[in-house]
């Protein structure tokens, strides 16, 4: 009599069964890694395009301190740091840098090229409308928002910037949130840079990202850390832990 030798019907269902376990809870985990380096990748990618649409534009253009980036209109005559930009500012800033990047379309301060609705917070409260009259955008070709803000000269309370600029990396997309898809850089005449740098005194990592306080200090931190830790831990800091698992 021969005999044979198999698995059961049961224990094949257990088999599977303890596999579809293991995959729910860790295929969730993987996706969101994998996520989360792509949105890092599109951000080091924009920040590279930014930088050397700068340095183009000033052998052309000279200095940005002469680009014009900026008026600040007082609203309130008791308190100068108290107003709005005009346009003015930003739509120069467009104008200048657009032309070395592969821009799509120049929206200027109309409708188009940025996301209509609100955005969010890190928290998920609103932040405010995301088309304001004082910026200027455009849309690159992969598909990249890229909104201009100018920034008075002589408002020396911004500690030397320029100007201001936000970047979408997924354009109209979901979920229009500061650093998950939206990241916010800055303009001097040294150069381009991203909020939240370590000596950035205006947006710091601590005050305006790890504590999901809006979310404009976390660029500076995703570019040189390569990570979004930022959103799963709130113990990081510039001179102590730069990942979750340390």
């Amino acid at each position: 009599m021969k005999r044979y030798f198999g698995f059961t019907l049961a224990e094949v269902l257990i088999t599977l069964a303890i596999i579809g376990i293991v995959a729910a809870l860790t295929i969730p985990s993987v996706v969101q890694k994998y996520k989360e380096q792509a949105t890092v990748t599109a951000v080091k990618k924009v920040y590279s395009t930014l930088s050397q649409a700068y340095t183009m534009a000033i052998a052309e253009n000279g200095s940005p301190e002469n680009w014009n980036t900026g008026t600040w209109i007082v609203t309130d005559q008791d308190d100068p740091n108290y107003g709005e930009y005009a346009p003015d500012g930003a739509i120069n800033l467009a104008n200048i840098l657009a032309p070395y990047m592969k821009t799509a379309k120049n929206c200027g301060t109309e409708e188009g090229c940025w996301y209509g609705g609100n955005t969010y917070k890190m928290d998920g409260t609103i932040y405010g409308e995301a088309e304001r009259p004082d910026m200027s955008k455009v849309l690159l070709q992969d598909g990249t928002a890229i909104a201009f803000g100018g920034i008075d000269p002589a408002a020396t309370y911004i500690k030397d910037k320029l100007s201001w600029i936000l970047v979408d990396i997924n354009g109209k997309k979901s979920p229009n949130t500061y650093g998950h898809d939206i990241f916010s850089f800055f303009i001097t005449a040294k150069g381009v840079y991203p909020y939240g740098l370590p000596d950035d005194l205006d947006f710091t990592f601590e005050d305006y990202c790890v504590n999901k306080n809006i979310g404009h200090g976390c660029t500076a931190w995703l570019i040189q850390n390569g990570n979004m830790d930022y959103l799963h831990c709130d113990d990081l800091s510039w001179s102590g832990k730069h990942r979750c698992s340390e």
